[in-house]
């Protein structure tokens, strides 16, 4: 996950600023249009608003457009949705430790919510300005299809507006998505930029923008809502498909839902009724034990209408049915309201709370609201952070938003399972670490906050940097790489080549290709030699575990054993019969091709020479069952027209000839963990993510098709302690 709220850029500062409870609402910046000219203090006033207060971000026009493989011409025409957007799905996807590259041609859903259409209104006072690319580059459909469209991702592709509700819709839509069996992975975003002085105007003359530009969310004086820009992208995966992936997570979708409001007095007044009875569904329907709710997050806008409707709706099915007052609170409090984006945001603050087990306080609640019954209904607003004490069960966290068309949205979600502790290999390999920029003071900049994360980290925490930093990243042209056996060496490998370039193991390159494409080629028979492979069957724990999996597999069809053949002190004797030497030189291609796949290396084609052709076969068919290793081993052990197994052009692959196979798309998948750190700009911060590695594939697994769903995050093969949140449905 990943998200960009005013005054900070990432989820890590977000939740710094809610737990010191700061206030990040500012005004709008000058520079967005004359703000004098659309000002008026006395409310009512025609074509004026009263107030200009905001949660806004900075720079919202900063872009590199060819790192998205676009021209200068078409981002001059992109609305800055479009643009934070993509930056925002890259970082959450670097965050779930998902290269992009691994996702082309998958069928990968898009879900955005978003509704504002200020970027094109700018264009409204002169048309002439509206180019080729205005169109694709301001409607709302491209929001979504953009992500789809840059990454390559197959699956439904749709931007939802249903108003400040919109994100949460959009989720709910990926959900149902996902239990239908549509995808197994989603992107689902919000987004929202303050770009044109209009829908000011517009909700001011509605009365719905604060006067005193706050967000008292259930307070006395809440008088209206501060709007607000941003945005937030999360990574859902289901359940199978994370377990398969061994993918982290940091929470569980527990359940979600939408209803509408029907008829109401206006279009724009909400219905407690139709809350209640989403409510009413969600939690009913699926069991929910209202006792184990350790807080709701709100829609909170502060406003006279729409916080008592909540509020009611919130005590009649939820806290009526607990021991305890049930905790509400808004982050609209802190940042603003972010309106179409702003369920999402919701949904952030509640997964950050669950992780630090730390629920932040709700702002500038002072006097209760005087329309609520706070104690009838068993509901207690945080005015007051409160510490979230773990227990036997899961604590869940529901997440409410609402459209101001009458589109109701609310989402549970619960803590991760207990992540399943790794072995760690018994020997240590070498440490590598890789950094990659799109260009080189980018890179340069980014190495300089590796060396300030390296600086705060213990020894673990510094192993874990180290090997999270070349794991599933999407490879850029500037490229940085040190190799040490320790990994202090690493850091001041670092250190020292920000001070003097070249000075030490670190070294730097400028690719020549994007994504350069790999080759694997597989010798035939003669190319081994006594004790080759053995140094890797010691050191490895990949090709050990895969060159002793090979060997299990011979053992029901020949008398060999490879395990005690590769170490064998008469082994160069041994050689010349073509019964040692081709199964014996087939587990150590085949050994080393998954070992490769484990570190990282995606082969874009195989090739191999006489039985050097099967060992290519596996390596493109790298997931396949165990009944097809078996019969190429068979076909490499069945003897020749000499009666030798696979002698004078018997049975084994390829007389005379190299053959090259591709691999397959279930291959592709199998072998695309190999992409390292990504790198947009100076503001990526290597200690504000999680830290991945290296995933493995799986080896005929079939977890089941269990339909919960997951926020995927970083796997833990190299990591002690490290975070998780999948949202997962049960």
């Amino acid at each position: 996950m990943h998200a960009l709220p005013p005054g900070a850029k990432s989820p890590q500062a977000l939740f710094k600023i809610l737990r010191q409870g700061k206030c990040t609402v500012t005004r709008v910046p000058s520079d967005r249009w004359d703000l004098a000219r659309f000002w008026h203090p006395v409310m009512g006033t025609p074509g004026k608003t009263y107030s200009f207060a905001a949660g806004v971000l900075d720079h919202i026009y900063d872009f590199d457009p060819a790192v998205f493989g676009m021209s200068q011409r078409e981002a001059m025409y992109m609305d800055p949705q479009q643009r934070v957007l993509l930056q925002l799905a890259w970082r959450a996807l670097e965050d779930a430790n998902i290269s992009v590259a691994s996702l082309h041609g998958e069928n990968v859903g898009v879900y955005v919510g978003a509704s504002s259409l200020d970027h094109a209104n700018l264009t409204v006072d002169d048309p002439a300005a509206a180019g080729p690319y205005f169109m694709t580059g301001n409607t709302l459909s491209i929001v979504s299809n953009r992500i789809s469209h840059v990454f390559g991702l197959s699956g439904p592709s749709m931007t939802v507006d249903t108003a400040c509700s919109s994100s949460l819709v959009a989720l709910d839509q990926a959900m149902r998505a996902l239990n239908a069996g549509e995808i197994d992975t989603a992107i689902v975003g919000g987004v929202n930029i303050l770009a044109h002085p209009l829908p000011f105007v517009g909700f001011a003359q509605a009365r719905m923008l604060s006067p005193e530009g706050l967000c008292r969310a259930y307070d006395n004086d809440g008088a209206g809502y501060v709007r607000a820009e941003g945005g937030v992208v999360f990574v859902l995966r289901r359940t199978d498909r994370a377990q398969r992936e061994r993918d982290r997570s940091y929470a569980r979708i527990v359940a979600s839902g939408v209803n509408s409001a029907g008829r109401t007095n206006g279009i724009s007044l909400p219905s407690r009724e139709a809350q209640a009875n989403l409510l009413r569904m969600i939690y009913e329907g699926n069991g929910i034990d209202a006792n184990q709710v350790a807080f709701v997050e709100g829609h909170g806008t502060g406003t006279k209408v729409g916080d008592p409707a909540e509020v009611w709706s919130i005590g009649t099915v939820i806290g009526a049915k607990r021991r305890a007052p049930v905790p509400i609170g808004s982050i609209k409090s802190n940042i603003g309201h972010t309106e179409p984006a702003s369920g999402l945001f919701g949904m952030m603050k509640a997964v950050l709370a669950l992780e630090n087990n730390y629920l932040p306080a709700s702002l500038h609640f002072e006097t209760p609201n005087e329309q609520i019954d706070f104690d009838g209904l068993n509901v207690r607003v945080t005015a007051n952070p409160i510490e979230l004490l773990k227990g036997k069960r899961a604590r869940l966290a529901g997440i409410n938003s609402f459209g101001f068309g009458g589109a109701n949205a609310h989402v549970v979600i619960s803590d991760p399972d207990p992540a399943q502790a790794e072995k760690a290999a018994t020997s240590p390999a070498g440490h590598v670490f890789l950094a990659s920029a799109h260009t080189a003071s980018s890179l340069e900049n980014l190495l300089r906050d590796y060396k300030a994360a390296f600086a705060g980290a213990t020894k673990e925490e510094t192993r874990a940097i180290v090997a999270a930093s070349g794991a599933n990243r999407t490879h850029m042209r500037h490229r940085f790489a040190a190799r040490s056996d320790h990994p202090e060496d690493i850091v001041r490998a670092i250190a020292n080549h920000l001070e003097k370039p070249g000075s030490d193991i670190g070294e730097t390159g400028e690719a020549a290709a994007k994504e350069a494409k790999v080759a694997l080629v597989f010798s035939g028979n003669g190319s081994q030699w006594a004790g080759m492979g053995v140094e890797a069957f010691r050191e490895n724990l990949h090709f050990r575990q895969s060159f002793t999996s090979v060997s299990a597999l011979f053992r029901f069809h020949s008398d060999i054993v490879l395990t005690d053949l590769l170490t064998d002190p008469g082994l160069d004797r041994k050689l010349a019969d073509t019964k040692v030497a081709q199964p014996l030189l087939f587990a150590i291609q085949a050994a080393l091709s998954d070992s490769l796949v484990a570190m990282g290396i995606k082969p874009t084609a195989v090739f191999g020479h006489s039985v050097g052709e099967i060992a290519a076969a596996y390596a493109a068919g790298g997931a396949v069952a165990r009944r097809r290793r078996v019969d190429r081993r068979q076909t490499i052990a069945a003897p020749g027209p000499s009666g030798r197994p696979g002698h004078d052009g018997g049975r084994y692959a390829g007389r005379g000839g190299s053959q090259g196979l591709r691999g397959g798309a279930r291959s592709r998948r199998c072998l695309r963990r190999s992409n390292q750190r990504s790198q947009f700009g100076d503001d990526l911060r290597p200690g504000e993510r999680d830290f991945g590695v290296p995933r493995r594939c799986a080896q005929g697994e079939n977890p089941g098709s269990d339909p919960r769903h997951q926020l995927s995050v970083p796997p833990s093969d190299h990591r002690p302690g490290e975070r998780g949140v999948p949202l997962r449905y049960p």
